[in-house]
């Protein structure tokens, strides 16, 4: 049947696996339902029976006299006042002993939110380093103050911390300052043009590591101890969120502030300079009277901030009045009484320019608005849960609209779910209940709230919406999610999204010297990947030279050799290649597949990248063990697909917050080679030509390719069918050549062994269909140099298939094994001598679709071509790779970053 082309491009067609006939399968499944749905019917049937059984039982315990007697006993016992003293020293005794218990470095419970009526847990729901403060610095224009500033976080006395400094567009010559910092061990710096406080703030924390959140100004200084005591106070008291503490004003000579003007209902009798702030947070005294009396001197958990979610971008000059009424909405604020922070006085400080800046009336705003949260965090919402029970919330009744849809991920597609998905101004809950391996980013994208108890899911998840993914069981944190949903939705509603400033990290000052290294470059997808890199990367940024751990450069390699790139040769000697990164002065090494001499890398002071090309399912044993312990002892690790990403995190461990995405890159220089000659290889003008590009290895499926041609050949008398790839098994490429053989189609099936970059692109130029049915891909050069050209695509569901196949130009089929990270070497080799038939027969229907309908199916793939020249071009992967060893860089020299 002809296909039918479409006005606008769809998403990735996925063919279904082929099983009974339709004429047989839907009397069966008809049958199945039909007896679901009369066991559901019998079980409600019981429980409606055990309901009236308990309803009789309660109506018979509260017309028994032991019931009454029971009433009249609790009402005398309440109305005793030494009964009531008994109780309360009973709880004061449990309240130590528990104390007791939790000291000593034990675990500590779960914090509890006094403020959203215990509202379950608040620890342990968001990614941070165990222990660590992230504290962010904002400067703008106040160089002459900010190293005082940056030295005080860099003096105290807990030490493990991180400081984010955030040049928000300064003019003052601040970078001079920075320049100091910008390598130092515990330093990041971040520089955007200028888009005020609020934003400076997104910024930093949205790289912080921390378990702890706190921020300071250029023109404040932080006692020594201020971090220990006020992290002291939060570890003892898991019933807060945020604790702030008093503070000294000083002047801008740094001399105590002697200004009776200067907030006198806090001032202390003694020593007016010190801030004496009130023991407790309340509505009336922190909303209702307008004072913003928390002050500077604060420390709040990752977990309350990422569920608060960012610094509101309308509020300047009262960000941090905003979000302290934000926080004691939700969660419970405490005080320790002494002073840890000098806070500076003088004429350039925001408070000293509010009239100027409007800032009193940015506040009366904000106080409104807060009102208008207060009220709405009160109202009651309408709930709609689809496979999720949320215990306590109000279930929208049948025609009423929702406030809160709740579901699983998997029931996405539910009526009830794509109803309320409809309706804008809901918040979406969304439980995440799939494998990693089947998490879509841009399906995620669609949710306000992402909720998982796999901590692996929730790592994923937190990397593409670090505020909308959380550890939190509906169930057992209902009263929490209840609070929590009705303040995003509120925010949802009224409050303006930031803009998302861009920030960036400090550059590096001088060029990198980068190591390229591989173990060869001769060909294949890998190696000119590494090729890639080595001619396009910033040389403003990055000075590379390509170490070849091998005997000879290769194909690839002498062709780089002949552009004038640094190429070195080390013939598989490691103290070669040592020597060779110390003369040139390598700070970071790129490692591609080979990680030799990778354990001395850090000693020898050189950052580590190591870039996973895929998914290395035919690694076992020790040798699996040793490439895991390598990876995880990378500063940076990068994968070349979201899949593959997955499989470094699950299989070999990396710590997620190591790991970045970079997909390759198309060089399209030598792709405008002649089209090879089909008369050459016995093919006519008008045939179907399905093309396979890649080395001969089991993962690959060659041989799954040729009996699924010899199937479709008889309905495509003139199809034919190129295996272009070097040999790299060659018992394979010889069971290939005899399965050809077997067909009796050796006139039609031609195999193209010693085909470099320039053949390969002429041999895509003469064919019409890309075929790639591989168990394991990474993110494949030859699927973006088909798409280049223009040809329709025929891929299993690995690596960047979903993801390159998009607008309808081409056909994605289902794998034959449920997830990659369960694909050992084992069942590689038993799925490549035995495929499924059900997957061989959806492989050779979607080539017949193709074959039958080829023009229709070339017009689509046309946008491809557009795809590869835009956002999958060599110059943005580059870039990309640039960055990545510029933090790489970073990292190694900054060991408090982990």
């Amino acid at each position: 049947m002809p296909i039918a082309l479409e006005r606008e491009p769809r998403e990735p067609h996925t063919l279904p696996v082929p099983d009974a006939p339709e004429a047989d399968r839907l009397p069966a499944e008809l049958a199945a339902a039909r007896a679901v749905a009369e066991r559901e019917r019998r079980r409600a049937e019981a429980l409606e029976d055990r309901l009236r059984a308990v309803e009789g039982a309660l109506r018979d315990v509260e017309a028994s006299r032991a019931w009454r007697a029971a009433l009249l006993y609790y009402r005398v016992r309440d109305a005793l006042p030494a009964a009531a003293w008994a109780r309360r020293a009973a709880r004061a005794l449990r309240r130590s002993v528990r104390a007791r218990r939790g000291a000593g470095g034990a675990e500590r419970a779960p914090a509890r939110l006094p403020s959203a009526s215990g509202a379950g847990p608040l620890a342990g729901m968001t990614l941070g380093h165990r222990g660590r403060v992230s504290v962010v610095l904002p400067v703008f224009d106040q160089a002459d103050l900010l190293p005082a500033a940056i030295e005080s976080v860099l003096a105290q006395t807990h030490r493990d911390l991180e400081l984010i400094v955030v040049n928000d567009g300064s003019r003052d010559g601040v970078e001079r300052v920075l320049d100091r910092y910008a390598d130092h061990p515990r330093v990041v710096v971040l520089t955007q043009p200028n888009q005020k406080l609020p934003s400076a703030l997104n910024s930093g924390f949205a790289v912080a590591t921390g378990e702890w959140f706190t921020w300071t100004s250029a023109d404040n200084l932080m006692l020594p101890n201020q971090l220990e005591v006020l992290l002291s106070r939060l570890r003892a008291r898991p019933d807060l969120a945020m604790v702030y503490s008093d503070y000294q004003a000083i002047d801008g000579e740094g001399r105590p502030l002697r200004d009776p003007a200067f907030r006198p209902q806090d001032q202390d009798p003694r020593d007016p300079s010190r801030m004496r702030l009130p023991r407790e947070v309340t509505t009336e005294n922190l909303l209702r009277s307008g004072d913003n009396f928390i002050g500077a001197s604060f420390l709040y958990r990752r977990d309350a901030a990422r569920l608060l979610g960012p610094y509101a971008e309308d509020t300047f000059g009262g960000e941090d009045y905003d979000y302290w009424l934000r926080m004691h909405a939700l969660f419970g604020i405490g005080h320790v009484d002494e002073v840890l922070y000098r806070y500076r006085v003088h004429e350039n400080s925001l408070n000293a320019r509010a009239r100027a800046l409007r800032i009193a009336d940015a506040v009366d705003r904000l106080r409104a608005r807060h009102e208008a949260r207060l009220a709405a965090l009160a109202a009651p919402l309408a709930w709609r849960c689809t496979g999720v029970a949320v215990p306590g919330v109000r279930l929208a009744g049948p025609g009423e609209p929702c406030d809160v849809s709740a579901h699983l991920l998997s029931r996405r597609d539910d009526p009830a779910v794509e109803e309320a998905a409809r309706r804008p101004e809901a918040l979406q809950v969304c439980v995440v209940d799939r494998p990693l391996d089947a998490l879509e980013r841009e399906v995620l994208a669609r949710y306000d709230l992402l909720l998982t108890r796999e901590p692996g899911a929730q790592a994923l998840a937190s990397r593409w919406f670090p505020e909308r993914a959380f550890l939190l069981d509906p169930a057992a944190g209902a009263p929490l999610l209840a609070r929590v949903a009705a303040y995003r939705l509120f925010e949802k509603r009224r409050v303006p999204a930031p803009r998302q400033p861009p920030a960036r990290v400090y550059p590096v000052a001088a060029p990198l010297r980068v190591g390229l290294q591989a173990e060869g470059l001769d060909r294949g997808g890998l190696e000119q990947v590494v090729a890639d890199l080595a001619l396009n990367l910033p040389r403003e940024r990055i000075r590379a030279t390509v170490l070849v751990h091998a005997r000879a450069p290769g194909a690839i390699g002498a062709r780089l050799r002949e552009a004038g790139v640094d190429l070195v040769i080390t013939g598989g000697d490691e103290r070669r290649l040592a020597r060779a990164a110390e003369e040139r002065k390598l700070q970071v090494m790129s490692l591609h597949y080979s990680v030799a001499g990778a354990r001395d890398l850090g000693r020898r002071g050189i950052a580590s990248a190591y870039t996973a090309h895929n998914a290395y399912v035919w690694m076992e044993g020790a040798e699996r063990a040793r490439r895991a312990a390598a990876l995880r002892a990378m500063d940076l690790v990068v994968a070349v697909s979201t899949p593959v990403e997955r499989y470094v995190e699950e299989v070999f461990g990396v710590d997620a917050r190591r790991v970045r995405v970079i997909p390759n890159g198309l060089d399209v220089r030598g792709l405008e080679a002649p089209p090879a000659s089909r008369a050459a290889l016995g093919i006519g003008a008008g045939d179907v030509v399905f093309v396979q590009v890649g080395r001969f290895a089991r993962e690959k499926l060659q041989g799954v390719t040729v009996e699924a041609f010899r199937r479709i050949a008889g309905a495509l008398p003139g199809a034919h069918l190129v295996l272009a790839g070097a040999p790299a098994d060659a018992a394979y490429a010889a069971e290939v050549t005899a399965a050809i053989r077997r067909t009796g189609l050796e006139d039609r099936v031609h195999q193209v062994h010693q085909a470099g970059r320039t053949e390969v692109a002429g041999l895509l130029r003469s064919c019409d269909c890309l075929v790639q049915p591989s168990l394991v891909e990474g993110w494949s050069v030859a699927v973006m140099e088909a798409m280049y050209h223009g040809l329709p695509l025929v891929l299993t569901d690995v690596g960047s298939a979903r993801e390159v196949v998009r607008g309808g130009i081409g056909l994605v089929l289902p794998n034959p094994y449920p997830r990659l990270a369960t694909l050992d070497l084992a069942a590689l080799r038993a799925l490549a001598r035995s495929y499924p038939e059900a997957n061989l027969a959806a492989l050779a229907e979607a080539m017949r679709e193709v074959g039958l309908h080829r023009d229709a199916w070339r017009t689509r793939a046309a946008a491809g071509r557009a795809r590869v020249l835009g956002e999958l071009d060599v110059a943005s992967m580059a870039r990309a790779y640039a960055d990545a060893f510029e933090d790489a860089w970073r990292r190694a020299r900054k060991p408090a970053q982990g």
